[in-house]
């Protein structure tokens, strides 16, 4: 790190971001020293000081930047200064204690503040006491461009209570060699009370000779050191330049965050003000204030005529290492040389309140001088009428962008000493005149005012000046379309945009028109030059209400800088809202504008009201489709279907206020099969959602749901009562908002992958398909049964379904559960035989009743004849089994086209051969 060049007449210093805490603390810096290429001057400094104290550089040259010169201060702050020297004036020169010119040596130089203390401590050549061969140090400090590189070694040993053990050490190529000995910086005489934190310092000064002054290798080793943290870049002062010795002049300070000051440091912060001599001027409360927002105002005295300036020396959270305290007068540009603020005996006192843009406020302009006896403001020209000259400047902003004039009695002033405006005033008995002063814009002005004497009078000069804030009266908030107003705030209202869809809003800041302005839209004028940096929208649902549960939503602009504007109006292109329903949106402008008190705070502007806003999209998830037997249903079969349904912004997030009345969307299930573009609609059963079954943004089909895929009217003229297969029914779901939109804006389900009325990918597609299923339309047949009476017979059983050409077994039923035995019947009861199931004693027929589950498709029915009498019963049984409704099937019993679907049947036949399957014919012969 090169500290100076080989060039003469150069000062610099840079301070390491670090904490380094006083006391119970051990701190090691070492590094590799450079000096070489020039004439052998003067060197750098290695500066512990307090860390609550800004760092500013001390006086160049000999002093090393540390130590000060006749009018230029010390290094502020200054606790401990290590000066590496090569011309020997940093033993001779720069503190209240100095032991003469020591070339090439090591010197310590103790605290000090301003023009005093800064006393040298210890050093080499015996402390100072002796100089063989006009070098103190051999190897000399200088000429040291080799390798290995000089290192230094300063150690500041805090551990003991009450001590700060210093040493410093050299090592030139055979190890650290002792340079000045341990001593304690805190026992030396004049050395000022150790502060809580020190920051590390380097300095480096060059004067009429010169050398390159490097360093490298750094190391910094400490027990404890902590961070920065947030740090203040800068302070300036307002001022009006001219104060009056009998009364306190107002002083304006911000703490910036950046070098512009375009952004305020605005948390809490303490700062230590110069001056802080009672001698050169009082701060009113004393010099430590405490503030925060980033700026306030004080009061500064001075009681005699003479000039002040103004500073900080300090201040918790730290200011930036080496910044500069920045000052205006007036409308003068910011600068260091702007800090001065004088103070005269005689003049005019007058207080312009911070008032509203363009409205007149009535303000007592005072002469008055000091009493040599009470050293107070006493009145002059007393019942007098006096001519003086009044002009305003501009202070935020310096450069309006349409300058208006400030008015006095209605009478337009000049901008500038140079063309003041001539006011005649009527002073009464207690030297005070009244004027009406108005400004039509915002921002913060400052007021002139000057008299010169003339005859009696002559050489007298009297000023005063006051500077004031003019603060907007309102807000007007607007959407940049007409068609966004919404009146009636509630569905008669049409669609203006989707949740979070992109819309134009406008703010302007507006000047005072009457009291109790209701509306700041309408014939107020514009106040062009008002900026925010910060301006913040918020959102307040106006339907739904928060009383039924509206939810305010969230704005995708929240704050924008508010710029000024030739008629102010900033136009916000990139609004959104996240929410469905009827709005209001609101600007807020910061507090306190340009410091003025909360009194004048611009109300919160709200816009008329804004909608409707509906959902972007529909998303269906959370989907359970559960096919009702195995991996198949029947049609006619119902099969649990859950899911749910949420109305969503652009984002993505759901909308809560989507209830009603502000829900309309329903929903139904689609469903097309293997693709081929003929919608199946109408055959699956009706999704139970309807406009008021959204709450909060969110419709459900719960697991109770079971949805149903029907099957085909028969055909009756022509027997045709097969339906399918459907092997790979497609099950959707499609959303409607039912919302008229004028607009051609409408809200669909969420990412769509299905349209069923097309074949292929769709292009449009218009639901979302949610399940593939496998649907059947399916039938049970029995076979009748032959045998003797004295045999079980096996009556077969099959579940069938229609495969698109023929009734073939469904191997995959394994579920569905027939009940058998129920309302059977003997066919030929006129021939006399009593059959009753529900018999126990002299039953005729038995089986093994209950229930039974098909089993790959099938199950057998057994049966056996049983007489009253014991004997075996000859004949027929029919009996019908009890299957599901999905299973029954259009039986042509009677030989006619049956109307109603029936359950199947078949018959046993007891004592009946029906011969071998491979018989044609069958004749008993004699």
């Amino acid at each position: 790190m090169r500290l100076t060049e080989a060039k003469s007449d150069q000062s610099t210093a840079s301070t390491y971001q670090r904490l380094f805490p006083a006391a119970n603390n051990l701190v090691e810096i070492q590094f590799d020293h450079y000096a070489y290429g020039g004439t052998g001057a003067d060197g750098i400094a290695v500066v512990l000081s307090d860390a609550a104290i800004t760092p500013q550089p001390g006086a160049f040259g000999g002093p090393l930047g540390y130590g000060f010169k006749p009018g230029i201060s010390g290094f502020a702050g200054g606790w401990l200064g290590i000066g590496i020297d090569e011309f020997g004036n940093f033993s001779g020169e720069g503190g209240s204690s100095n032991i003469g010119q020591r070339r090439q040596s090591v010197a310590v130089r103790g605290s000090g503040t301003g023009t005093s203390g800064y006393r040298y401590l210890k050093g080499t050549c015996n402390n100072g006491s002796s100089n063989t061969n006009g070098n103190c140090l051999s190897p000399t400090v200088d000429g040291n461009n080799v390798s290995p590189a000089y290192r230094y070694k300063i150690t500041i040993d805090s551990q003991v209570s009450g001590q700060s053990i210093v040493k410093v050490e050299r090592n030139t190529g055979s190890g650290f060699v002792t340079l000045i000995p341990a001593f304690n910086a805190i026992a030396q005489s004049g050395q000022a009370a150790t502060p809580s934190d020190f920051l590390m310092s380097l300095t480096g000064s060059t004067g009429g000779s010169n050398n390159n002054h490097e360093i490298d290798n750094v190391q910094i080793c400490a027990l404890k050191s902590n961070p920065i943290g947030a740090q203040i870049d800068h302070f300036e002062f307002d001022h009006t330049g001219q104060g009056l010795t009998c009364n306190p002049e107002t002083v304006t300070i911000r703490a910036c965050a950046n070098a512009s000051c375009s952004q305020l440091f605005t948390d809490p912060l303490t700062a230590t003000l110069l001056p802080e001599s009672a001698s050169e001027g009082i701060w009113v409360g004393g010099n430590q204030v405490s503030f925060s927002n980033g700026s306030t105002q004080l009061q500064l005295r001075r009681n005699i005529p003479g000039k002040v300036t103004l500073g900080v020396k300090g201040s918790n959270p730290t200011t930036k290492p080496l910044s500069k305290t920045l000052c205006r007068v007036g409308s003068g540009s910011l600068s260091e040389n702007a800090c001065s603020l004088a103070f005269a005996d005689s003049g005019f006192i007058f207080d312009v309140p911070d008032k509203l843009a363009n409205k007149p406020i009535n303000v007592l302009v005072k002469a008055v001088n000091k009493s040599d006896e009470t050293q107070q403001c006493v009145p002059s020209f007393q019942s007098q009428t006096k001519t003086l000259n009044f002009w305003s400047s501009y202070q935020t902003p310096s450069a309006p962008i349409s300058p208006k004039a400030v008015t006095i009695n209605n009478m337009a002033i000049g901008t500038s000493s140079a063309s003041p405006t001539a006011v005649n005033l009527v002073f009464d008995i207690n030297g005070q005149a009244s004027i009406a002063v108005n400004y039509p814009d915002a921002g913060k002005l400052q007021l002139d005012a000057n008299y010169v004497g003339s005859g009696n009078e002559q050489d007298l000069v009297m000023i005063g000046s006051d500077q004031f804030v003019s603060v907007p009266a309102g807000l007007c908030v607007k959407p940049v379309d007409a068609s966004a107003s919404c009146s009636s705030a509630n569905m008669t209202c049409n669609v203006y945009r989707k949740a979070g869809q992109s819309f134009g809003m406008t703010v302007q800041a507006m000047a005072w028109e009457k009291d109790g302005d209701p509306d700041f839209c309408m014939a107020n004028l514009p106040t062009p030059n008002f900026s925010d940096a910060q301006m913040k929208f918020t959102s307040k649902v106006v339907a739904p209400s928060i009383a039924s549960g509206g939810h305010d939503g969230v704005l995708g602009v929240a704050s924008y800088s508010h710029s000024a504007q030739a008629n102010n109006l900033n136009t916000i292109s990139n609004q959104t809202i996240s929410e469905v329903g009827v709005f209001q949106i609101a600007a807020l402008a910061t507090p306190n504008y340009l410091g003025t008190a909360s009194s004048l705070n611009i109300p919160i502007g709200y816009s008329a009201n804004i909608g409707r806003f509906v959902p972007d999209r529909f998303l269906v998830s959370d989907i359970s489709v559960i096919p009702a037997c195995g991996g198949f249903n029947y049609m006619d079969q119902l099969f649990p279907m859950s899911m749910k349904l949420s109305a969503l912004n652009i984002a993505g997030d759901i909308t809560k206020n989507y209830f009603p009345p502000f829900s309309l969307a329903t929903a139904k299930l689609v469903g097309e099969n293997n693709n081929n573009g003929v919608d199946l609609q109408s055959r699956l059963s009706a999704l139970l959602i309807k406009a008021d079954s959204w709450d909060q943004g969110v419709a459900m089909v719960d697991a109770s749901y079971l949805a149903n895929f029907s099957r085909v009217t028969p055909n009756v003229a022509t027997n045709l009562y097969q339906d399918g297969p459907f092997e790979s029914l497609d099950i959707g779901v499609q959303l409607m908002d039912n919302d008229p939109r004028p607009n051609g804006i409408y809200s669909y389900v969420a990412s769509p992958d299905m349209d069923a009325a097309t074949t292929g990918n769709c292009t449009n597609c218009n639901a979302k398909k949610i399940s593939t299923q496998i649907l059947r339309h399916g039938r049970v047949v029995m076979d009748n049964t032959y045998g003797p009476e004295t045999e079980i017979l096996r009556m077969p059983t099959r579940a069938e379904y229609w495969n698109g050409s023929s009734w073939v077994l469904n191997t995959n039923d394994s579920c569905t559960t027939a009940v058998y035995g129920l309302g059977s019947q003997v066919d030929n009861a006129g021939l006399g035989y009593n059959f009753d199931p529900d018999l126990v004693a002299g039953q005729s027929v038995t089986r093994s009743g209950g229930t039974l589950t098909f089993q790959v498709g099938q199950f057998e029915l057994l049966w056996q004849a049983v007489t009253s009498s014991g004997a075996p019963y000859r004949g027929q049984v029919t009996a019908p089994l009890d299957v599901p409704t999905w299973l029954e099937w259009y039986w042509n019993w009677n030989g006619v086209s049956p109307s109603v679907l029936t359950e199947p049947r078949a018959s046993a036949y007891f004592g009946r051969y029906r011969g071998h399957d491979k018989i044609i014919y069958w004749r008993e012969v004699n």
